[in-house]
């Protein structure tokens, strides 16, 4: 888990954005889940180290 609180409250706000804007679409296009991969990796990446 991160030390800062706000570094945990950016990234859960950079996951419900990215959810927000898959959601709103009708059609998810490759652009998109390659940006949620990106998001999931990097998330995973920052709370295991």
């Amino acid at each position: 888990m991160p030390e800062n609180p706000f570094e945990l409250i950016m990234y859960l706000f950079l996951i419900a954005l990215a959810l927000g804007i898959l959601f709103s679409l009708k059609s998810l296009s490759s652009l998109h889940l390659i940006i949620v991969l990106i998001l999931f990796i990097t998330l995973t990446v920052y709370f295991t180290k």
